[in-house]
This record gives C-alpha cells, sequence and structure tokens, in this order.
C-alpha cells in the first residue's frame, strides 16, 4: 500500500509473510522494537512488556494462533521498519495492544495506515485501546481523527499511580 508522503511504506501482516526465515526476519526486527525498546522506552510505561510479548503474542505467532497479529509498516526505500501494531482479536475482544512509529516516521501518515490497517484486521473501526497517560498527548490527534470515545481512566493498571485511559469499549484485565 501506498501513502500520499513521501515515503513509500507497505503494511504486512507479519502472519503472511512467506517464506519462514523472511517471517523470522521480521518478527526478530519487530521484536526489538518493542522489546529492546527502539522506539521509545515501553519499560516504563508498561512494566511487564517483555514478558506479555515473549509469552502472548509471539507463542501465538509461532503456533500460527489468529487471535494475534503484528503489523509492519515497512519503509520500502530504506528496507526499515517505520512501525509496528499489535493486535489481539477474539470472540471478546477487538484490541490494539500496541501500536509504535518510529521517531524519524513520525507525522508522515504511517501511524493512520497502522490504525486503519488495524481496523480491516480487527473488522472493527472502535476497537479497545488503552493508552498511558505518559502518552496520551502524543495520541490525542489520532484518536480524535478516528472518533474514538474515553470509556474510563484506571489508576494503577500497568503502573502504581500512572492512569491508563480506556477508549471505545470497556477494559478487562486478562493480558
Amino acid at each position: 500500500m501506498k501513502n500520499k508522503f513521501s515515503i513509500n511504506v507497505l503494511i504486512i501482516p507479519l502472519s503472511m509473510v512467506k517464506p519462514e526465515s523472511l517471517r523470522d526476519y521480521f518478527q526478530d526486527r519487530a521484536s526489538a522494537l518493542v522489546i529492546y525498546h527502539k522506539i521509545e522506552n515501553l519499560i516504563n510505561i508498561y512494566p511487564d512488556i517483555e514478558e506479555w510479548y515473549k509469552k502472548k503474542v509471539l507463542k501465538a505467532l509461532s503456533e500460527k494462533d489468529s487471535t494475534r497479529e503484528v503489523l509492519v509498516a515497512l519503509d520500502e526505500n530504506e528496507l526499515k521498519i517505520a512501525g509496528i501494531a499489535i493486535l489481539k482479536k477474539t470472540k471478546e475482544e477487538n484490541k490494539i495492544c500496541t501500536i509504535r512509529v518510529e521517531k524519524e516516521y513520525l507525522r508522515q501518515g504511517i501511524g493512520t495506515q497502522l490504525f486503519e490497517e488495524s481496523f480491516k484486521y480487527l473488522e472493527d473501526t472502535k476497537p479497545l485501546i488503552t493508552i498511558s497517560e505518559d502518552n496520551i498527548e502524543c495520541f490525542k490527534p489520532i484518536l480524535k481523527k478516528f472518533d474514538f470515545k474515553l470509556v474510563d481512566k484506571i489508576k494503577g493498571l500497568y503502573v502504581p499511580d500512572k492512569i491508563e485511559y480506556i477508549y471505545n469499549k470497556k477494559f478487562k484485565k486478562e493480558d
């Protein structure tokens, strides 16, 4: 998919990448963005993100469990990962678990593309998404763009004394 900005970005669901060696390559790069916090220091916002990513996301991907998907935004010119979205799709819940764009790719429409492709995968234009008080300001424009509705605020959900903003649907803590 091409966007109207100067960067050509392709959004790739990891589950669709063939051959296995190429999927492993992208999965490793996506893992680096989540686990090693190249996009931003998520450990302060979500202290258990590494364990969650390994036990839930990577496990589901390796078992070809369709309840989890990682969308990778690939800069076709540089062959670099520009951003990722991690999704959860079950009977009970459609959720954007995390969505991140590398600093150098901000304000170029990549976040919008990731949200739009997330909606397609989830078959839901108003999925559950939670956002830490530390990130709420940078997400406000896109939340407004897609008319996301604040449903709840939960203090201490992931980090003591920090507020997590819940959008579109009620939150049930399971993962």
